[in-house]
């Protein structure tokens, strides 16, 4: 994993919660130094605080079906 490269959880219509390895080109930076995720994409850090029990190593690998995501 590249050091640009972020891990995330991303969370579908169905609120099904996924993780996947963002690369510097899918997410941007703000001028204050602020990562921006896409929609529907939340840091690693921020969900394992609030979900009780959640593991990123343990979650399923998100394939989106039309690569779009």
């Amino acid at each position: 994993m590249s050091n640009e490269n972020i891990k995330v959880f991303f969370k579908d219509k169905d609120n099904t919660i996924y993780k996947k390895i963002l690369s510097k080109d899918e997410y941007s930076i703000n001028k204050i130094g602020q990562i921006i995720l896409p929609e529907g994409y939340y840091s690693k850090g921020y969900i394992e605080r609030i979900v009780d029990g959640i593991n990123w190593e343990s979650c399923p690998l998100y394939k989106p079906i039309d690569n779009k995501t």
